[in-house]
């Protein structure tokens, strides 16, 4: 069966505030007055937070679909389908408008967004019953999905690689981190990088922008050297598969999950970033961190200092991760013992495999404080009456 589809629908939650067709008036935007021997007060300066734009519209998504059903007589189907949507009228906020127009900060709202997403998902069945009294049966789902942002109203940036056309709309963005500096030589011969004060042991970063400017400055390490980086913080690809067989008085059944293309960063790990705040550091900070006895400009972690660097804390390669695994989700053997009684050993999130190892690749960046999947063992008896 071959199937195909195209429409278009519509979407009024569009964000911007409470109706945006309308202007948004701040009636006490800064300092007021007192008048009178009563001293009586006055409200501040009436700000226009947001201009009315009576043109807005509705975000348009036009979807199209085409895939195929596929049965075959030794019990396999499969089910396809590609798809393409794409999203244009995106309500969101101006970002390049002449000061000339008197608008200051607050800057309209438009649809002006365009993004388009595509990719496919591939459903696959099989089920048979052997002479030998094998059953067997297996299931398994794949679905890949790409988005990038094809439009949206973005400043004159410098460098042409800021723009974030082209790229997804969860791409991380982050600096190109070489090394930690290892003496300060080497500081001295490289870039001004994000802070002032740097020593041996803090990150380097590349200047991907201009080396020098007209007047042959010295390099520094700004926003313009941040690049996207990575997968998508939302996976591109999510897949599962299981299988369940009986043979007699046994029966097993057992489900994989996965993700892939995804990454993250890790952030927010520093044992020491507020004397309020102390906590213990990572076994992987305890174990390779620089320091004068372990001088490795790879170390996990860049030197420690009491409170937060900014210069080694900023969102970059070092701190990225594939966020991608494999996951054991649920797993049953059973044997029954005649009709009435069956017996049977079950478990859920049994094993993780994932190249990430400091928590479980589930919970994405962050420090890992968080409450991970339950790993559960049952033993059990089922009756029946």
């Amino acid at each position: 069966k071959i199937r195909a589809s195209i429409g278009k629908a519509g979407n009024d939650i569009i964000g911007g505030g409470r109706f945006p067709y309308i202007s948004q008036v701040n009636l006490n935007a800064g300092s007021g007055m007192w008048f009178g021997d009563q001293f009586t007060y006055a409200p501040g300066t009436i700000k226009i937070d947001r201009y009315a734009n009576p043109d807005i519209g509705w975000e348009v998504s036009t979807k199209i679909n085409a895939g195929f059903d596929l049965d075959l007589e030794n019990g396999l189907s499969i089910n396809a389908d590609f798809f393409k949507d794409t999203r244009d009228g995106i309500f969101m906020q101006i970002n390049k408008m002449p000061a000339t127009t008197g608008v200051g900060n607050s800057l309209p709202y438009l649809n002006l967004g365009k993004v388009e997403n595509k990719g496919f998902d591939l459903n696959v069945l099989y089920s048979k019953a052997f002479d030998s009294g094998l059953i067997l049966s297996g299931r398994g789902t794949f679905t890949l999905a790409k988005n990038k942002i094809v439009e949206m109203d973005e400043p004159d940036f410098k460098f042409p690689y800021l723009s974030r056309v082209g790229h997804s709309v969860d791409q991380l963005w982050g600096y190109q981190a070489e090394q930690l500096f290892e003496s300060e030589e080497q500081i001295a011969n490289s870039p001004s990088q994000l802070v002032g004060q740097l020593y041996p042991g803090d990150i380097k970063y590349t200047n991907v922008s201009a080396p020098y400017d007209s007047e042959g400055a010295r390099e520094v390490i700004d926003a313009n050297d941040r690049v996207p980086m990575g997968h998508p913080t939302v996976p591109e690809i999510t897949y599962g598969f299981g299988i369940s067989a009986q043979y007699k008085k046994f029966d097993l059944s057992v489900f994989f999950q996965g993700v892939a293309r995804t990454s993250f960063f890790i952030s927010n790990i520093n044992p020491f970033a507020s004397f309020k705040n102390e906590r213990n550091a990572l076994r992987a900070i305890a174990r390779d961190y620089y320091s004068a006895d372990n001088p490795n400009p790879n170390a996990f972690y860049p030197r420690l200092t009491e409170t937060e660097n900014k210069n080694n804390t900023a969102a970059s390669s070092w701190w990225l991760r594939d966020g991608s695994f494999m996951r054991l989700k649920d797993a049953e053997v059973g044997y029954s013992l005649n009709n009435k009684v069956r017996l049977f050993v079950s478990g859920r999130n049994l094993l993780t495999f994932s190249k990430f190892k400091l928590w479980d690749p589930e919970m994405g960046g962050g420090n890992g404080l968080g409450y991970p999947p339950l790993k559960n063992l049952n033993i059990g008896a089922q009756l029946n009456f």
